[in-house]
């Protein structure tokens, strides 16, 4: 079988037959292979993370209750 000698839709057929093979093979390597790892955080980077992450928690709680016109009230301490 000669690819060149066949007709158009058969040529059309045949690769895109190919290329899905192509994709199915690349994905099964992909699931194989396992996840990607993961760098876990140390405690003391856990904690300037949440520290980070309060901080614009409580800045944004001041501004909507500037933008609505009014005092923020105290906002409560998070332990």
């Amino acid at each position: 079988m000669n690819f060149n000698e066949e007709s158009k839709l058969t040529r059309i057929f045949l690769t895109l037959l190919f290329l899905g093979g192509a994709v199915g093979f690349w994905q099964t390597v992909k699931i194989i292979s396992g996840p990607e790892p993961q760098r876990a955080m140390s405690p003391g980077e856990v904690r300037e993370t949440l520290e980070k992450m309060e901080a614009q928690d409580r800045k944004a709680w001041e501004n909507m209750w500037r933008e609505a016109g009014k005092t923020p009230p105290v906002a409560p301490q998070v332990n």
